[in-house]
């Protein structure tokens, strides 16, 4: 796949002869049209400005550092390709679904977002503060997401997503388990004999992982998002959780996958109930920066699984069929 380029330009009015004192002093940030979540690091200069092209529409939010390679491009202006993903919206090409997004603002405009989870079936949820966890949304919109899921809505926990707010007691109950510290809650270890293996809160360790590998997983529970699936496939580039943690109440789990390090069995995606709502939890998905729709994500497999899981969070069934290509023993991925 041939992802589209986006471009930010750099312009140093000190080329240009005609400008002042003040001018050759200050760098012009010229954007394209979009929304960047990025963090502008401009210590080193004296000024800089921040300016959309005419006619553009830019937003900028603050959380990410951007580390860009300037190369020149003409008359004094330097170029740099923004490291973003551009992969295929995998959910919209299954032509089930209508898409919109929000992004919760890291900085002081985060008291003024409201998004409205109402007015949607599956709310697909991708924020992770972990490295910062004083970003975190206002108590409005923890209990707008709250009543929306106990009142029948869908969630889908994007990989990262469940290492997000362990200060927020009612998500550990939505995502039944995360990212999580070892005396917070439990963790589920499936046996030789598919039997899960509850582990106190104390016991084993916090939630770890190791180096992304091409994992077999394993069907534990029949469900309709796995219904036709063979009972072992291989997905590529995964990033499994081990003693994922947290309160494991009203959890079924679909799948899991052997870790070498520990010897031992891992969920790696279950469904919670959650009032008269749904939430699907996943080890799969795992998107690291500089990544630009990486192999995991071109994994028939995932995208198969993650179509299923939002159709039905959003209906209760699931119409999708089980493409062709469907891995088994060996990984199956669409071509870039």
């Amino acid at each position: 796949m041939d992802a589209p380029n986006r471009f930010v330009y750099l312009l140093n009015r000190s080329f240009q002869n005609e400008a002042t004192d003040a001018e050759r002093a200050e760098l012009s940030l010229l954007i394209d049209s979009g929304e960047y979540d990025a963090e502008l690091n401009a210590y080193a200069l004296r000024s800089l400005a921040i300016r959309a092209y005419k006619d553009e529409n830019v937003i900028i939010s603050g959380a990410k550092s951007l580390k860009l390679q300037w190369q020149p491009y003409k008359n004094g202006i330097l170029k740099a390709q923004l490291d973003l993903c551009e992969a295929p919206d995998i959910l919209e090409e299954s032509k089930l679904f209508n898409i919109e997004v929000t992004t919760a603002p890291a900085t002081d405009s985060l008291l003024a977002w409201s998004p409205d989870f109402k007015g949607y079936n599956v709310v697909i949820q991708n924020t992770n503060n972990i490295h910062n966890k004083t970003l975190r949304w206002p108590r409005r919109i923890e209990e707008k997401l709250e009543q929306y899921v106990a009142d029948g809505g869908g969630l889908y926990i994007l990989h990262s997503a469940n290492n997000a707010f362990p200060h927020w007691k009612e998500y550990d109950r939505m995502i039944g388990l995360g990212w999580r510290l070892k005396e917070t809650g439990f963790a589920l270890e499936i046996d030789r004999s598919k039997k899960i293996i509850r582990i106190p809160p104390g016991e084993g360790s916090n939630t770890s992982h190791g180096e992304r590998f091409d994992a077999l997983i394993n069907i534990l529970s029949r469900h309709p998002i796995n219904n036709d699936f063979p009972e072992q496939w291989r997905t590529a580039s995964m990033e499994l959780y081990t003693h994922a943690r947290g309160p494991a109440e009203n959890v079924t789990v679909l799948s899991y996958a052997f870790d070498i390090a520990t010897n031992k069995n891992w969920p790696v995606d279950w469904v919670v109930e959650y009032g008269k709502g749904r939430v699907y939890n996943s080890s799969m998905g795992h998107l690291w920066k500089g990544e630009n729709y990486p192999i995991s994500y071109r994994c028939i497999g995932f995208q198969t699984t993650m179509i299923r899981a939002v159709e039905w969070l959003a209906t209760g069934n699931v119409t999708y069929p089980l493409p062709a290509k469907f891995p088994h023993a060996s990984i199956s991925v669409l071509d870039e």
